[in-house]
């Protein structure tokens, strides 16, 4: 005979351990994730019937801290270099498209007016707005001149604005008052200033250039050289002792021989695929490619320094015993990509005396360091012929006088001079 028993407080806990039933009861199917577990309230059906589903609660996940909307690094490069496309073509549309900003034929305007500058002058300073300018130095001219062309719709033409210090001139040229288009100021426009500088005299000249939108070209022996533009492509084709170009929205592309040579830009790329620079080359781009090559009278004995962060980055080098004006042991190459391939095909030494040090990356894009010869259609002993593939540098470089107007024989006379020197 049993003795009835009252649950107390503990029924249904095993008294080994308080924590586990002595019937575990198996636990009812889930019926989503806030239906009662084994320890919460529940209903216990009359034997025999069937065990009910409760209703489901209603769901939803935590709203969470408010996440900001935002745009990857790649996209952000790609509207970049969009925006510097349009930039660029709305600064250098011809003429032609007077058609469609609404300027008549009828309106056009041109002006041409020419201005002096100091017989003794030393050092240049160039400051424009939005236009083009350009620097030549001729070898057929005594006194150095500056001409600016206008052709618009403006009637009011302001000229440039120069200023002389002893042997110093400042040549400036402010944004047109008038403008009104602000998307595209010089769309059917013209607006160029043109330096012409005998050249005996720029040989040792420094000129300073300096545009917020323009395209800048700069052609000649200079003492140093110094190129900056906010939006607008360079052409430098010099012989200076150092040359310093930048622009934050464009194209780069420079030539010639040096001693030092300094390039960079934000949006863009880099052409120096022609050069000869005894000392020193750098160069750094932050959307665009790079691409240097050095033809075979002399390579940059202190170092070579190429720097992408978004975009492909190639450098082609003489062969050592290729060099008709220096002479080194190899070169120390430092080649590395975040994301890309990397492609050393030198022969390569450890640092030291006589190796020339090469340090080139890419954050994103592929890394390539070759010599110049084979994938570029040439070998070492070509070189010289690859350079005077230019009619107009063979010219120079032959001291060939067939042409009256050719403005850079003595130019090219010396470059023969340096390079017979070196050989002999």
């Amino acid at each position: 005979m049993s003795t009835p028993h009252t649950p107390g407080p503990d029924h249904g806990q095993n008294p080994q351990n308080p924590q586990l039933p002595q019937n575990p009861q198996p636990p009812p199917a889930p019926h989503g994730p806030q239906a009662p577990g084994p320890s919460g309230p529940s209903a216990h059906p009359a034997p025999g019937a069937a065990y009910p589903a409760p209703p489901k609660a209603p769901t939803s996940d935590s709203a969470g801290p408010a996440r900001p909307l935002t745009v990857g690094s790649a996209p952000r490069s790609l509207m970049r270099v969009g925006i510097a496309i349009v930039g660029v073509l709305a600064l250098l549309l011809p003429v032609s498209a007077l058609a469609y900003t609404g300027v008549g034929l009828s309106t056009l305007v041109r002006e041409e007016t020419t201005h002096d500058l100091p017989a003794d002058l030393e050092a240049l300073t160039v400051d424009a707005h939005s236009a083009t300018v350009e620097v030549e130095a001729r070898d057929d001219i005594d006194a150095p001149q500056v001409r600016h062309t206008y052709q618009g719709a403006e009637t009011e033409v302001s000229g440039p604005d120069i200023t002389a210090d002893g042997a110093t001139a400042a040549i400036s040229m402010p944004r047109t008052q008038h403008s009104f288009r602000w998307w595209a100021p010089r769309v059917g426009m013209e607006d160029t200033l043109t330096i012409e500088l005998p050249a005996d005299q720029a040989q040792s000249m420094d000129v300073d250039v300096t545009t917020v939108f323009g395209f800048t070209a700069l052609d000649g022996g200079f003492g140093s050289v110094r190129a900056e533009s906010q939006a607008g492509a360079m052409r430098l084709d010099v012989d200076a002792s150092t040359v310093d170009a930048r622009t934050r929205t464009g194209v780069l592309d420079v030539s010639g021989a040096m001693t030092n040579l300094t390039m960079e830009t934000t949006a863009g790329y880099i052409d120096g695929s022609r050069l000869e620079v005894e000392e020193t080359v750098s160069a750094r781009t932050t959307t665009g490619g790079i691409e240097l090559g050095f033809r075979g009278a002399t390579v940059p004995a202190q170092g070579i320094e190429a720097h992408a962060r978004n975009g492909s980055v190639t450098v082609a080098l003489p062969r050592e015993g290729d060099l008709t004006e220096q002479e080194v042991t190899g070169y120390s190459v430092n080649a590395s990509s975040s994301s890309g391939w990397t492609d050393v095909a030198v022969d390569q030494m450890p640092p030291g005396d006589g190796a020339v040090p090469v340090t080139v990356s890419s954050e994103s894009g592929s890394v390539d360091v070759h010599y110049r010869d084979g994938s570029d259609g040439m070998s070492g002993a070509d070189t010289d012929d690859d350079w005077n593939e230019d009619p107009d540098r063979s010219d120079r470089r032959d001291g060939d006088r067939r042409d009256g107007d050719d403005r850079d024989g003595d130019r090219g006379a010396d470059r023969e001079e340096r390079g017979d020197a070196g050989r002999a």
